[in-house]
């Protein structure tokens, strides 16, 4: 697009098509046997000015007779991430066996963050969640779930060498309705 005006960025330049991609794959079925998933985002240095970032997604589900598990992976990076708390992967997997109207589940989630915001290296944070789910109808559905986090960052300061663990958790109620 000729001389198009961007956040931050240069109107005096033209942009291109490739400035901003996405692409994504599909192969099976949400609901009864396997699917898989991949999936990229793609952002130029030229739009960013900072340098490019991309996002690559990896999914697979498995779900037979009630039972659904999966696995996800994700891979944030790029120069325009360096030394940000947005640059590092992510790898959950999670599983839910459906009785009824009542789905348990249960997931875990790792996150391995280049930096922090303060710029400290964060290791091995981890998310984890049970929850249930209760089908009030077909196109509606009740749930409550349980996450815990712990974030582990690498503190080395003139004060403190060592690692700093921080848990939160949390607890929701909620409901979620299908238009």
């Amino acid at each position: 697009v000729p001389k198009e005006s961007r956040a931050g960025g240069d109107a005096t330049k033209e942009s291109s098509l490739t400035d901003l991609m996405s692409a994504a794959v599909m192969y099976g079925s949400k609901k009864n046997g396997l699917y898989l998933a991949a999936a990229m985002d793609s952002v130029s240095k030229e739009r960013l000015n900072t340098g490019s970032a991309s996002h690559l997604r990896l999914v697979a589900q498995y779900a037979v007779s009630g039972l659904t598990a999966n696995v996800m992976y994700q891979d944030f990076s790029g120069k325009a991430l360096d030394n940000t708390d947005q640059k590092g992967t992510t790898l959950s997997a999670g599983v839910g066996y459906k009785m009824g109207k009542l789905m348990p589940k249960a997931q875990i989630m790792m996150v391995n963050r280049d930096k922090a915001a303060n710029g400290n290296k964060y290791n091995d944070s981890t998310n984890y969640g049970l929850g249930l789910d209760y089908a009030l109808g077909k196109k509606t559905t009740a749930y409550v779930n349980y996450v815990a986090v712990e974030n582990n960052v690498a503190v080395a300061t003139a004060a403190a060498v060592g690692t700093n663990k921080s848990e939160k958790t949390t607890f929701s109620i909620g409901m979620i309705h299908k238009f």
